[in-house]
């Protein structure tokens, strides 16, 4: 079996010199590192200072939606953000900077409606249209980096699971070379909508009314005993 040791840092913790430098320490031991949401600009430069060195050495990298600084050190595979240049990829990094401010809103206009993840998960499904248009290898880690970003924004625990099965299976050397992992039979990334509809009874989030009531009426009502016209 595999097994998996994570280590996790709160962002403004780097503000504190000896809790820097276990990260240092820790990332010389890391096989994967994976951050989220650095936008704030002076733990941004701190965490590019002490993730540099390190990044080739590292199998994989993944810096999700952050400052563009940050998101510039994502390393999967071929799948390199400062290697790609035009297009939706090339400028990725800035567009999750314009969501954020839109989300954020300024004095001249009101904020966008909708929250900073729903607007990165709007993005985010844009991206797989524009991976045919990469050479193969790229195309596929590409892909890798794209379903893995799915999965963190999943965010539950079968998510995050399949997400390091699916980095670990294609990307950590000693683990690929075992086979352990069937990347192709990992799950696909579980995506909550923009809206919807939850019932504490229900197997997931309704996308429509539609939707809702047909569970509703058809599963709900005859599972409790209660009667369609009741």
């Amino acid at each position: 079996g595999l097994c998996v040791e994570c280590v996790g840092y709160l962002l403004e913790e780097i503000r504190d010199q000896q809790i820097l430098k276990e990260l240092q320490a820790d990332l010389e031991d890391a096989n994967v590192f994976i951050c989220s949401l650095i936008f704030v600009q002076e733990l941004a430069e701190k965490l590019v200072e002490v993730l540099t060195p390190v990044r080739d050495k590292l199998d994989a990298c993944l810096c999700f939606p952050s400052m563009p600084e940050v998101m510039k050190l994502n390393k999967l595979g071929t799948f390199d953000l400062t290697a790609i240049s035009g297009g939706p990829l090339g400028s990725f990094a800035q567009q999750i900077k314009d969501v954020r401010q839109q989300t954020l809103g300024d004095k001249k206009k009101p904020a966008g409606g909708g929250s900073f993840q729903d607007g990165l998960l709007k993005l985010v499904r844009t991206l797989p249209k524009v991976l045919k248009f990469l050479p193969g290898d790229q195309a596929k880690d590409g892909s890798a980096f794209i379903l893995s970003l799915q999965h963190w924004l999943g965010g539950t625990p079968e998510n995050l699971e399949a997400m390091l099965m699916r980095v670990a299976g294609g990307y950590v050397p000693s683990v690929v070379a075992t086979n352990m992992i069937d990347v192709k039979s990992i799950m696909e990334p579980v995506v909550l909508p923009d809206m919807g509809i939850w019932h504490p009874c229900a197997p997931q989030i309704f996308d429509s009314p539609q939707d809702y009531n047909e569970w509703y009426e058809k599963v709900h009502l005859p599972l409790v005993g209660v009667a369609k016209d009741a």
